[in-house]
């Protein structure tokens, strides 16, 4: 972070060996399992069209719903199972 701004992001999909990452500055990546690196970009979207947000996982962290839930055209509540 830097003046509350992230400089680098990574997600990692170990169950189908897929890493993204981007840093300010460098692009952003997608390295899938036993291939090279490729650059990848953003889509070129006015806004997002959908969004999931599981309410059994917000935390201290994710606890703001009404924001999240505000940068997404369409809403609709999903029942969920665990177990």
């Amino acid at each position: 972070m830097s003046n509350n701004k992230p400089l680098l992001g990574v997600i990692d999909v170990p169950a189908i060996g897929v890493t993204y990452w981007a840093a300010r500055g460098l692009g952003a990546w997608k390295h899938l399992r036993d291939s090279q690196p490729e650059r990848i970009s953003a889509n070129q979207c006015a806004s997002p069209a959908s969004a999931v947000v599981s309410r059994s996982h917000l935390d201290d962290r994710t606890d703001d719903l009404p924001l999240l839930l505000s940068l997404v055209d369409h809403k609709e509540p999903i029942r969920g199972y665990t177990g």
